[in-house]
């Protein structure tokens, strides 16, 4: 059966060359669709309201957001949300710790059969979308190559978190009692 909502996460901007990036899934069966992402070479606090109102365009019902630096972008988000009603979102921020490319190693099987891309000729590779997937096509294992590795950092990780429960382990770890 379709999902009732869309399942996102969001790859930070880290520094001046990197993009924004949020791939948004929907559930249809087995498979999970990428149904619209944002990728952006965008400052951070601009790229909120987009955020918001793509949470409200797909009904994003679950979000991984990475906190590598920014640690304010789900505080600022959930307020933002709950300005406008929004309360079906539930955000959990994630670290993560391995390097990039054993990430994307580990989670190759599941990119390739859990999850479904649109067809290359449905988007101009100027676009959005368009990028997003031609930076995910074009990644290479020589990290050195790879000018913009964004997009397949951001499916990686739902893959990561969404797809493999990662988020409830991630989600209830506290803080040591002492």
């Amino acid at each position: 059966g379709r999902s009732s909502g869309c399942w996102a996460t969001i790859d930070p901007v880290r520094v001046g060359g990197d993009n924004f990036a949020m791939p948004i899934f929907l559930k249809v069966g087995d498979y999970f669709y990428l149904k619209d992402c944002i990728y952006m070479n965008i400052e951070q606090d601009k790229i909120y309201p987009v955020v918001v109102g793509k949470i409200k365009q797909h009904h994003i019902t679950q979000l991984v957001i990475e906190r590598n630096t920014d640690t304010s972008l789900k505080k600022v988000l959930e307020d933002m949300c709950s300005a406008q009603g929004i309360g079906f979102c539930n955000m959990e921020e994630i670290y993560t710790y391995e390097k990039k490319e054993v990430r994307i190693t580990n989670q190759q099987s599941n990119i390739k059969t859990q999850l479904r891309f649109p067809a290359q000729h449905l988007y101009s590779q100027a676009s959005e979308m368009g990028r997003f997937m031609y930076d995910i096509v074009g990644f290479s294992w020589d990290m050195s190559k790879n000018q913009h590795d964004d997009s397949i950092d951001a499916v990686t990780m739902f893959c990561e978190t969404l797809l493999g429960g990662k988020m409830q382990q991630y989600a209830t770890v506290g803080t040591f009692k002492r």
